[in-house]
C-alpha cells in the first residue's frame, strides 16, 4: 500500500502525484536505520496484531480511565518503553520534577485515601496497609498511582518521544504504608514510582467526504510527519510543506522534497481496512523509582 499516491480535494477530482511510493511498512525500517529503535519496535508491535483491532472512544476511554489490571493482556505491552530511554529527554525529566514537586496536592491526597486506601484496605496488618511493593506499572496504575501529568507539545522537536510516544502522560505511583492507628489517616512515603502510560492507536475525528482539507489550513486526519526512505523532515518545515500540499504545488513538492510524503493517521486505518491487520493497544513504561521530597514524607488525610 502507498502511503500518497492520489489527492482528493473536496469537490473536485483525483490528482495524481508524481511521489515515489512509501509503504507504511517501510517506516518501522526507517526508525530503526535513525537508531529509533523504540519507536520502531512500537510500530512493529501493532503491525503485528492480528486481525485488526481499532479503538474507538468507548474503548479508549476505558482502558485510560478504568482498573488497568482488567486491561486484556492482548490490548497491553509493558515491555517496549523503558524509564532510562524517556529520561534521555528534557521534556520528561522537567516532567518528573514537576510531578515529584506537586504530587500530594489536594486531588492527590483524596487519590490516596480514598481510592489507593480503599483498593488496600484488606491488606492491613495491625492498623499498617503496606502499598506499591508491585513491580509492574499496570498494577500500580491502578493500586498505587497518585497523579499524573501530561508532557510534550505537537510544536516539539520531531525526535523519537514524539515518534514513539507524541504526547503522553507521565504518572506517579507511591510506595509506603498506611497508618490507621490514630485518629487520622497517615501515608509514609518511601519511595515515588514514575511510569509512562499511553496509547498506541491512529484514532482521528475527519470526514472523508472532505478529502485531506477540512476547513481553512486544518488538515482533517492528524500529520505524523513527513517521511522518506532517508528520514523525516523538521517540525519546522512541515508547515511549507503541507501549503503547498494542500494548494497543489506538487511540482514545487517534487523539485524541494523529493521522495518525501506526508504520513497521516488514516493511513494506518485504511491499512488495517485493506489487509486485517495492525491493532491498537495501551502501552505502559517499566518504574522508575526515586526518593520524595522531604515534605511529603508524612501525608496526613485532611491536611
Amino acid at each position: 500500500m502507498s502511503i500518497l499516491k492520489t489527492k482528493t480535494v473536496k469537490g473536485g477530482a483525483t490528482t495524481t502525484i508524481l511521489f515515489d511510493e512509501l509503504s507504511l511498512y517501510d517506516i518501522p525500517k526507517i526508525m530503526d536505520k535513525m537508531g529509533w529503535t523504540t519507536a520502531s519496535a512500537l510500530m512493529k508491535h501493532w503491525f503485528s496484531i492480528t486481525p485488526a483491532f481499532k479503538f474507538n472512544d468507548k474503548t479508549r476511554g476505558g482502558f485510560v480511565r478504568g482498573n488497568s489490571m482488567e486491561i486484556p493482556k492482548e490490548r497491553v505491552n509493558n515491555s517496549i518503553v523503558k524509564m532510562d530511554w524517556a529520561r534521555n529527554y528534557d521534556v520528561v525529566n522537567s516532567c518528573i520534577d514537576d510531578l515529584k514537586n506537586i504530587w500530594a496536592s489536594p486531588n492527590g491526597k483524596k487519590q490516596l485515601f480514598v481510592n489507593v486506601f480503599d483498593r488496600n484496605k484488606e491488606k492491613e496488618i495491625d492498623g499498617l496497609i503496606h502499598v506499591g511493593y508491585e513491580n509492574s506499572a499496570i498494577e500500580l496504575d491502578h493500586l498505587a498511582q497518585v497523579n499524573y501529568k501530561e508532557f510534550g507539545s505537537y510544536l516539539d522537536t520531531m525526535d523519537e518521544l514524539m515518534g514513539a510516544i507524541g504526547v503522553g502522560t507521565l504518572k506517579v505511583a507511591v510506595r509506603g504504608y498506611f497508618d490507621i492507628r490514630g485518629n487520622k489517616k497517615k501515608f509514609t512515603v518511601e519511595n515515588l514510582g514514575f511510569y509512562i502510560k499511553d496509547t498506541y492507536d491512529f484514532t482521528d475525528k475527519y470526514y472523508p467526504d472532505k478529502g485531506i482539507i477540512s476547513d481553512g489550513n486544518n488538515i482533517a486526519s492528524e500529520i505524523l510527519g513527513i517521511w522518506s526512505r532517508d528520514g523525516v523532515i523538521p517540525r519546522k518545515e512541515i508547515p511549507v510543506y503541507m501549503a503547498s500540499f494542500a494548494s497543489g504545488d506538487f511540482g514545487w513538492l517534487y523539485r524541494n522534497y523529493r521522495g518525501y510524503v506526508p504520513v497521516f493517521n488514516r493511513d494506518f486505518r485504511e491499512w488495517q481496512n485493506i489487509h486485517d491487520e495492525g491493532g491498537d493497544f495501551v502501552v505502559f513504561s517499566d518504574v522508575f523509582w526515586t526518593e520524595p521530597l522531604e515534605k511529603d514524607r508524612i501525608i496526613y488525610e485532611g491536611k
